[in-house]
């Protein structure tokens, strides 16, 4: 297997990490992404019953309903609660796994400037051996020409 071959493959096996690493990095943001939702349609719920008990605070309502929503709203807020506390998990694993896309993308473009420094020597080396055989082709000809 040639130098160049190798490069490739460890090329692509750079590439496919860091692929894997960024997908795993959309899906942890995805994930708070879902988690930013329900929280956000907890507290919307809660406003929304907070507008309605004050409406209905002018009225007749009984203690019994007037104590189901407070339960409710509890309930509610305890689940913001515990969706914070996920969110705040998902937040570092999220932080975890682009440390690690950002080492492989780093992985991935050391490879690349390595592959280019060896084509780039690859070429000198080729344009010197050239060279060689063109100066050794001009002295043979000069010495098969002979003096003029």
């Amino acid at each position: 297997m040639t130098k160049a071959n190798r490069f490739n493959s460890i090329e692509l096996l750079r590439e496919r990490e860091r692929d894997a690493a960024a997908a795993l990095v959309n899906e942890v943001r995805r994930a708070v992404e879902i988690v930013d939702e329900r929280i956000h349609a907890n507290q919307q719920e809660i406003a929304e019953m907070n507008k309605e008990q004050q409406s209905v605070s002018h009225g007749m309502i009984s203690i019994r309903d007037l104590t189901e929503i407070q339960r409710y709203q509890l309930v509610l807020l305890g689940q913001i609660q515990h969706l914070q506390g996920q969110r705040a998990t998902l937040i570092e694993e999220q932080t975890r796994r682009e440390a690690l896309l950002l080492k492989a993308q780093q992985s991935l473009k050391s490879l690349q400037k390595l592959q280019e420094q060896y084509r780039q020597e690859a070429l000198v080396i080729d344009a010197a051996r050239l060279q060689g055989r063109l100066d050794e082709w001009s002295n043979t000809r000069t010495v098969l020409d002979g003096p003029q």
